[in-house]
C-alpha cells in the first residue's frame, strides 16, 4: 500500500522505489490519486477528540470510519466537516500510542488520510 501527498496542486503522479533484498531497487511511476492531507491549525491536547485542519487538500474525499495519520499516531475519522476543516477523531487506534499532544500552529503536524 502506498500513500502520497501531492507536493503541489499541479502534481499528477509520483515514483516509488521498492526493493526486496538482495535485489536492486526498482522504480515504479504511479498516476493514482494522492491522499487527502492538511496541517493542524493549533495544537491538540492529549485525547482531544476534535481537530481543525488548515491547508487541507481533498478533505471532501475522507470517508467516516477510515484511518488517518497524524505524525505517527493512527486515528479514526468519526466526523468530517470539509468547509471549516473540522474533524472529530478517535485517538490511539491500531496499536498506535495516543500522543501527549501535537504542536500545530507555526510548526504544523502533517495529517494524511
Amino acid at each position: 500500500m502506498v500513500a502520497a501527498v501531492a507536493p503541489t496542486s499541479l502534481s499528477l503522479g509520483y515514483e516509488v522505489a521498492t526493493r526486496i533484498a538482495p535485489a536492486a531497487y526498482a522504480m515504479a511511476t504511479l498516476d493514482g490519486p494522492f491522499c487527502p492531507s492538511g496541517a493542524l491549525a493549533v495544537g491538540i491536547a492529549p485525547g482531544a477528540p476534535q481537530i481543525t485542519v488548515l491547508s487541507a487538500t481533498r478533505l471532501t474525499e475522507v470517508r467516516v470510519g477510515t484511518a488517518a495519520l497524524i505524525d505517527d499516531e493512527i486515528v479514526r475519522v468519526d466526523v468530517v466537516d470539509p468547509q471549516p476543516g473540522v474533524c472529530t477523531i478517535g485517538r490511539g487506534c491500531a496499536d498506535s500510542v495516543n500522543h501527549t499532544g501535537f504542536r500545530g500552529g507555526s510548526t504544523p503536524e502533517r495529517i494524511e488520510s
